[in-house]
C-alpha cells in the first residue's frame, strides 16, 4: 500500500516490467516519486494522489488501456505511450512515441506536468462566473455557457436533454442546433444508454430535480483536461440554471398561489349552491386543462352528480356507496388517484371514453362529501402531479364554498320562517285584540238586548186585545232576540276566563256546540254536516273549554278545506280494547299534499293566506295534555280525516252538563 507523500508522484499503468524500470530511474533523476501498477484498481490510494499517471498503450491496445483508466480521477493528466507511427494521429492528445530517448521522456513529463498547473482553472475563469451567475434568465444561463464551451474548446454545437418523472426526453437548448434526425437519434442513443460516438461527446447536466445530458459536437477531440473542464462546466452551469428556474418556479407559484386565493374567494362567495357547482367544475377544466369534469356530493348514502362540464359525460346521475366503484373508493379512502383508461371501466363514463383521470376527495372536517373528477379522452393528454395540486387546492376552497352555501340556505330558511313567525304571531294578536272587542261588543249589545226582552214578554203577558198576525209577529221577534242572546253567549263563553278545573265531560255535547257555532257559517258555504255520534259514549276527564277549542279548529279547518256541495262528518266512538274515546272529524276536499303533511304540527305553518298556523299545534299540545294524540290520514282527491284519541275518564260517571246556549 502507498504509504508515502511527495509533491509529485508519478504512477504508471503498464505490463512490461522493462518500461517501468527505466521510467522508475527516470523520476528518481528528477526525485519525483514513482508508482508501476498493472491495474490502477491495485492501489486507488496511490491514484488518487498522482500528480501525473503514464498509461502504456505500445504492449496492449488502446480501447484496453483507456478502459483499465475508467477509475482513474478526471482531474489527475494522463501521458499515453505510443507506437511512433500513431503518434502523428493522436493529434490533441499528450502522448510519447515509443521507442523515446530520456530526454523526450523527461520533456514529455514535465509538459504535462506544466500543462496540468496552467490549465486547470482556463475553464472556471473567473469572468466565466460573473456572467453566469448575473444571468437573469435561464436561456441567458445556457447562453453564457455555450459561448464559454466555444470560446475556450473544440466545440461548435451544443445542446442540453433533459428527462422527466415519465422519463420522457426533451430538448431545452440548443446553440447551433443540427437538423431534427440527428436530435432523435442523439435522445434516443442516450435513453437506451448507448455510447455517442465522435464526434459527439455527453456528460451529465444534473442538479437538484434536474436530470440531463449535455451533448456537444467536437471539431477535435478532447483531451483528459478539456473532458474534465467540459463536465466542470455542465456541473456548475446546472447548478446556476436549477437555482434560476427554482427562483422562476418561485415566482410562478407566487402568482399561481395569488391567482388560486383569487378563485378561492370568488369560489366561498358564491352563495347559491347550484351556481357554486357549476363554478367549481368550470374551474376544475380550466386548472388542470382537462376536456371534462364533474362534481359528485354525498346524499343519502349515494353519490349525486351535481355538476358535470365538457366531454365525456357520466353514464349515471348517481352511484351508490356499496358498488365497487373509483369514486366511491375515492370518497372513502380520502385520498387522491391518478389513474388510465383501461382501470376506468365501472359504469360510470362511457366504455373506452376516458384515457386519464384525476379523482380528487372533497374532504370536511370528520368526512368526505363528495368527489371532484377531471377527465380526458385523449392517451397522450397526461395529467401530473402539478395537476393534481392544483386540484386538491380547489377541493379544498370547494368544500369551505359547499358548507358556506349550506350554511347560506340553512340561515335563509331559518329567517323566512322566522319572518314568518313574526308575522302569524302580530296576526294572532290582532286576532286576539279583535276576539277582545267581538266579547265587549257582544257585551254591550246584551244590555239592549235584555231591555228589549223584557218589554216583548210584559207585552205579550199584559196585552190580551193583540190580534193573531200582531201576536204572530212578535213571537218571531222574541224568538229572533233568543237566537242573538244564544250567539252572544256562545262568543262571551269563548272569551270568558273558564273553568281551568277538569271534570268529566260529555264528549258528545262538546261536539254539538261546536257545530251550533259553525252553523251559519256551513248554510252559507252551502256545506253539508253529517253527525254520527255514540250516545253510550263514556265521559272523559278534561277541562271543556280545551276540547272546545281543538274540536272547533278541526271543524272549521274543515270547512275551509271544502267548497259548495262539501260534506264534513263528525263521528265519536268507543274503542274498548283500548280504553279511548275516537273523535273523527272528515272532509271531502282535496286532501293534503305529502310534503306538507309532515309539517302540518309545526306552529305557525299554514298555507292559508290569512291562517295564523297556530290551531293544529295548539290542538295537538291539549290532546297530549290528556295522554292522547290527533292522527291524520288524507287522499288525494277524496278527503282528509283527522281522528282525536282521548283516554276514558278513571270512573264511569254520567257527564257533567254543559250550560246551553241562550237565555
Amino acid at each position: 500500500m502507498w504509504t508515502e507523500t511527495t509533491p509529485i508522484l508519478i504512477v504508471m499503468i503498464t505490463a512490461n516490467h522493462r518500461l517501468a524500470t527505466m521510467i522508475d530511474e527516470l523520476c528518481a533523476m528528477l526525485h519525483y516519486r514513482f508508482r508501476a501498477l498493472q491495474d490502477p484498481l491495485d492501489d486507488m490510494e496511490a491514484i488518487t494522489q498522482a500528480s501525473l499517471i503514464i498509461s502504456d498503450a505500445v504492449n496492449e491496445p488502446e480501447e484496453i488501456a483507456r478502459a483499465r483508466l475508467y477509475a482513474v480521477p478526471p482531474v489527475v493528466p494522463v501521458l499515453w505511450i505510443v507506437p511512433e507511427d500513431e503518434a502523428a494521429s493522436s493529434k490533441g492528445q499528450r502522448v510519447l512515441a515509443s521507442p523515446f530517448t530520456v530526454r523526450d521522456a523527461i520533456s514529455a513529463i514535465q509538459r504535462v506536468l506544466l500543462d496540468r498547473t496552467r490549465d486547470a482553472p482556463l475553464h472556471l475563469t473567473e469572468n466565466f462566473l460573473y456572467s453566469l451567475v448575473l444571468s437573469s434568465s435561464t436561456k441567458a444561463i445556457l447562453e453564457v455557457m455555450s459561448r464559454h464551451i466555444t470560446e475556450t474548446l473544440p466545440c461548435d454545437r451544443i445542446g442540453i436533454l433533459t428527462f422527466d418523472e415519465y422519463t420522457m426526453a426533451r430538448w431545452v437548448y440548443w446553440h447551433n442546433a443540427p437538423d431534427a434526425d440527428v436530435q432523435q437519434r442523439l435522445a434516443d442513443l442516450t435513453l437506451s444508454a448507448h455510447e455517442i460516438k465522435r464526434p459527439w461527446f455527453k456528460t451529465a447536466f444534473i442538479a437538484g430535480d434536474i436530470v440531463g445530458v449535455l451533448i456537444v459536437h467536437c471539431s477535435a477531440a478532447l483531451e483528459r483536461l478539456q473532458e474534465t473542464a467540459l463536465r466542470d462546466i455542465a456541473a456548475t452551469t446546472a447548478k446556476v440554471w436549477v437555482r434560476e428556474m427554482s427562483l422562476s418556479s418561485s415566482h410562478e407559484r407566487i402568482a399561481e398561489m395569488q391567482a388560486f386565493d383569487l378563485l378561492g374567494q370568488a369560489i366561498v362567495a358564491q352563495l347559491d349552491a347550484q351556481e357554486l357547482m357549476d363554478v367549481i367544475v368550470n374551474s376544475a377544466r380550466m386548472l388542470v386543462n382537462a376536456q371534462g369534469a364533474a362534481v359528485w356530493l354525498h346524499r343519502d348514502n349515494r353519490l349525486a352528480l351535481m355538476a358535470r362540464a365538457g366531454t365525456p359525460k357520466p353514464d349515471t346521475p348517481t352511484i351508490a356507496l356499496n358498488q365497487n366503484n373509483l369514486l366511491t373508493r375515492v370518497l372513502v379512502g380520502k385520498q387522491p388517484r391518478l389513474i388510465d383508461g383501461p382501470q376506468f371501466t365501472d359504469g360510470t363514463y362511457p366504455e373506452a371514453a376516458v384515457r386519464q383521470a384525476l379523482c380528487v376527495p372533497l374532504v370536511g372536517e370528520t368526512e368526505s362529501i363528495g368527489v371532484v373528477v377531471a377527465v380526458n379522452p385523449v392517451a397522450h393528454e397526461v395529467f401530473t402531479t402539478e395537476d393534481e395540486w392544483r386540484l386538491r387546492n380547489l377541493a379544498s376552497w370547494s368544500v369551505i364554498a359547499i358548507t358556506n352555501a349550506h350554511l347560506h340556505q340553512q340561515t335563509q330558511g331559518a329567517l323566512q320562517r322566522e319572518r314568518a313567525y313574526r308575522s302569524r304571531l302580530i296576526h294572532t294578536e290582532k286576532l286576539t285584540a279583535l276576539g277582545r272587542l267581538v266579547a265587549s261588543v257582544a257585551h254591550e249589545i246584551n244590555n239592549p238586548l235584555q231591555i228589549a226582552q223584557s218589554c216583548l214578554d210584559l207585552t205579550l203577558a199584559n196585552n190580551r186585545e193583540l190580534t193573531a198576525t200582531t201576536a204572530e209577529n212578535l213571537h218571531v221577534v222574541q224568538d229572533a232576540i233568543d237566537q242573538i242572546g244564544g250567539v252572544i253567549q256562545r262568543i262571551q263563553s269563548v272569551y270568558r276566563v273558564p273553568d281551568q278545573r277538569p271534570r268529566a265531560t260529555d264528549i258528545n255535547a262538546l261536539l254539538r256546540q261546536v257545530t251550533e257555532m259553525v252553523a251559519h257559517h256551513m248554510q252559507q258555504k252551502q256545506i253539508a254536516l253529517e253527525l254520527m255520534l255514540d250516545d253510550t259514549l263514556p265521559a272523559v276527564e278534561a277541562i271543556p273549554h280545551e276540547l272546545r277549542q281543538v274540536f272547533l279548529n278541526l271543524l272549521l279547518n274543515a270547512i275551509d278545506a271544502l267548497d259548495a256541495d262539501g260534506l264534513v262528518s263528525i263521528r265519536s266512538d268507543y274503542v274498548p280494547d283500548q280504553d279511548q274515546l275516537a273523535v273523527t272529524v272528515s272532509d271531502t276536499g282535496s286532501g293534503i299534499p305529502n310534503d306538507v303533511l309532515t309539517s302540518i304540527f309545526e306552529p305557525f305553518f299554514t298555507t292559508k293566506a290569512d291562517g295564523s298556523g297556530l290551531g293544529l299545534a295548539v290542538s295537538q299540545d291539549i290532546v297530549k295534555q290528556y295522554g292522547g294524540r290527533i292522527t291524520v290520514s288524507t287522499r288525494a282527491g277524496v278527503g282528509t280525516s283527522f281522528i282525536v284519541w282521548l283516554p276514558v275518564a278513571a270512573y264511569a260517571s254520567a257527564p257533567a252538563p254543559l250550560p246551553a246556549p241562550g237565555r
